[in-house]
Formats: structure tokens, sequence, C-alpha cells
């Protein structure tokens, strides 16, 4: 259901793709200026994310880069084993899979989430690697490759959002 916090309209359950503005205001329950200004300003459908990093302070950091983005990380994982348990639980929207993962490789943990949430946008990333060739991240399921050091400036709405391409294309 909507709910208005200040000037913000969120969106949570049911998932909504898009909402007119008439439609926004109606569900207000009212028809006042800040009502008004609040579907002009903020109408944005919640981004489920789940994190697969080793390194706790890394998940931290960028949990709190997607939480100031909009996006809402769900869970996080150490590794493949973990990655795999969280997905089971709940399909995410996006993954963001650090390639070098304890045990098996980000690569292999991302066509295996792939394969059993193959509707989430699943991004790799690595402090090591500069980028990952189109043809592999299709071949593990991936749709893009971001430098964890690009990450901060990254629109990652854009990037894990809906009707989004192979950013390495």
């Amino acid at each position: 259901m909507p709910s208005v916090t200040g000037h913000l309209i969120k969106y949570s359950q049911p998932r909504v793709e898009s909402i007119s503005k008439t439609s926004a205001l109606e569900d207000c329950g009212v028809s006042s200026m800040d009502c008004e200004a609040a579907a002009y300003q903020a109408v944005w459908v919640a981004i489920r994310i789940l994190v697969v990093d080793d390194n706790q302070h890394f998940r931290r950091q960028v949990g709190e880069l997607f939480m100031l983005q909009g996006l809402d990380v769900v869970d996080a994982a150490a590794d493949g084993k973990d990655a795999l348990a969280a997905v089971v639980r709940a399909c995410p929207d996006g993954v963001l899979v650090d390639i070098n993962l304890p045990g098996r490789d980000g690569y292999a943990v991302a066509a295996s989430l792939a394969a059993i949430c193959p509707a989430a946008k699943i991004v790799l990333t690595s402090s090591d690697v500069d980028e990952v060739p189109a043809a592999v991240l299709l071949e593990c399921g991936a749709t893009a490759f971001v430098p964890k050091t690009d990450l901060a400036t990254l629109d990652l709405r854009l990037l894990f959002g809906r009707g989004f391409g192979h950013l390495n294309e």
C-alpha cells in the first residue's frame, strides 16, 4: 500500500511499475497541495538487492550506498552457498556479486543464481578486475560488470532497474 511520509510516496507491496499523477493523488486519500507535490517529487518502487561479497565492511558500505540511492538491500551473503540460500528464500530484483569469492568464484555463483532466479539482474564487481567481456557476462547470466571503485559514481537504480540491458556491450 502507498504511504505518504513528508513529500515522498513509496510503494512497497504490491509492486507497482508505473503510476500516473492522478492515480497517486487518489491513493493519498486527500487532495492537498502537499499530496500533489509528493506525487510530482517521488513516486518510486523499491528495488530489492542481494549483496554477495566476502568482505563484511564492503557489504555494509555498499548497503549504505544503495540505501542512499533508493535501493533496498534485502539480504547479504559472504559466499556462494549463503547467496544461493538467500535467493531460494526470496528472489531479489538484483544481485551484486564479487568475482573473488571464497570457494566457488563469482562467475560460477552468478550462473547458479541466474538459473534459480532468472528475473534478477546480476551485476558482477571486483576491486581486482577492470572489465569483463560481454561474452563472459552472458555465459554466467550477468547483465553487467562494474569495478568496485565505480559503484559510488553510478546511478544504481538505472543499473538494477527494469529494462536495462548489458552494460558492457
